[in-house]
This record gives structure tokens, sequence and C-alpha cells, in this order.
């Protein structure tokens, strides 16, 4: 359990790193695929449904990301544990996660959290700062956003999948 905490860990602050210098190089529009926000939805949605170990994960992706992409301290910490546990308790109301409805129940999923994601950070920039209120900057902007993610997580979803331990055991 702990070697698996430090290897999501290791795992997260790497992936933090290539977002900010490889994915940055692949926008469309001037959107950047947010890689790090797909990952953590991936291993939220993939863990056992008795674990929470993913928590304490959420918690760090969030200040790494406030570290590297200059938000507000703390608060993509609190964004990630709330969307940890909207995952968590999505699936719980969720029949049939592991068979042919998976990436049916992801996509939905996935895409509440990046709305619920880019809205929360959107407002909260439009109080605190001289932004405007989506992160995007326009509704335009948004959907492209959305789209554009979707795409990467599907195929990050269909990769993952690759791996039999994953599909099996869950992570």
């Amino acid at each position: 359990m702990k070697l698996k905490i430090i290897f999501l860990a290791l795992f997260f602050c790497f992936l933090t790193i290539l977002q900010w210098n490889f994915f940055s190089r692949l926008t469309v529009f001037g959107v950047v695929p947010n890689v790090v926000l797909i990952f953590f939805c991936l291993f939220s949605f993939f863990e056992k449904s008795q674990e929470y170990s993913l928590a304490k994960i959420a918690v760090l992706v969030g200040f790494l990301v406030d570290i590297f992409f200059n938000n507000f301290f703390g608060l993509s910490a609190i964004l990630y544990l709330l969307i940890y546990f909207f995952i968590k308790g999505s699936l719980n109301f969720l029949l049939d996660v592991s068979k042919k409805y998976s990436i049916v129940y992801f996509v939905l999923i996935f895409s509440v959290s990046l709305i619920v994601h880019g809205l929360f950070l959107g407002i909260f920039r439009h109080f605190y700062s001289d932004s405007s209120w989506l992160i995007w900057g326009s509704f335009n902007g948004f959907l492209i956003q959305v789209v554009y993610n979707l795409v990467w997580s599907i195929v990050f979803f269909y990769l993952l999948n690759l791996f039999p331990s994953i599909k099996k055991n869950k992570i």
C-alpha cells in the first residue's frame, strides 16, 4: 500500500513536469491537454471501491498543480480532493462499471469533473484576480478545452486498459 502511494506520488510529479514541458507544446487553439487531471480521474475511476488511498495523492497532486501552474496555493488541492470524492461517490451509484459500458461512465464522470474544475477555478479567479470569469476566456474556448481533453482522456483510457493488472485487479 505504501509502495503504491510512493509510486503514484512520483508518477504524478513526473506527469506534472511532463505537462509543463511537453504537453504545453501540443496546443489546439491555445488549449493545453490537462493530463494531470486526466490521469488523476483515470486512476480514481479504476481504484478499488473499498480503497481510498488516492485521497492523499489528490492533495499532493493539487499542491503540485498549484506550484507549477501558478494557481492560488491550496485551491487545486481542495478541488482535486472534491473531484476524487465525486468520482468515488458516482461509482457507488453506477452499475456494471467494469463491463462494456465503462468508457461511457468514464467519459460522463470525466466531463463533469473537467467542467467543475474549469468553472471552479474560473469563478475563483474572477473574484480574486483580474482575469475573466472562465479559466479559458470564452465559451468557445471552454468547449474546445472540454472536447480536446475528452479526446486525450479516451486515448489514455484505452492505453491504460491495455495493461492486464489494471483491467482485472484494478489499481
